[in-house]
């Protein structure tokens, strides 16, 4: 009589059954909570890309601390005349040709996304930029860190007019 009555077990199997049935309640609640915030964050992404799209400005955007390009809209390939570069490190920003005021090559790391990347708020400045069909036309970038709520760097983003 390890196990009880027969009586008993089918008391237990009720017991059991009734909280398999709040558990799976439960369950189902928290499965529809996370389809609202599903659609909820879909909706916002939408939204932002669709602000992305209508800037009247160049935007690049890079993770940190890889350098790697992540995001680029439309209206920065039209001003560079072609696709963005996506650069999987700050090393690889070499691909961006430009030339500073006096003449000197932007190095890789010279670049304002990639001085954001190191921490620094970069005021607009002007640089000479090879463009997609070959002509070389002044820019000016301005970038800037991305920092999350703690304040930890997470990004950088550069604007491009």
């Amino acid at each position: 009589r390890a196990h009880g009555t027969l009586q008993e077990q089918a008391v237990e199997l009720e017991l059991a059954n009734e909280e398999l049935q709040g558990v799976g309640q439960a369950l189902a609640a928290q499965r529809d909570a996370l389809e609202a915030l599903t659609t909820a964050r879909e909706a916002e992404h939408r939204r932002l890309e669709t602000l992305l799209a209508q800037l009247p400005v160049g935007v690049v955007v890079a993770e940190h601390p890889s350098g790697r390009i992540v995001r680029g809209n439309d209206r920065l390939a039209a001003i560079l005349r072609h696709p963005v570069l996506r650069s999987q490190s700050v090393a690889e920003y070499e691909a961006w040709v430009g030339w500073h005021p006096d003449g000197r090559p932007v190095q890789p790391d010279e670049w304002p996304l990639a001085r954001a990347l190191a921490g620094a708020t970069v005021p607009p400045s002007d640089v000479l930029y090879r463009k997609g069909d070959g002509a070389e036309e002044w820019v000016r970038i301005a970038a800037r860190p991305v920092r999350d709520a703690d304040g930890a760097l997470t990004a950088a983003v550069a604007v491009v007019e």
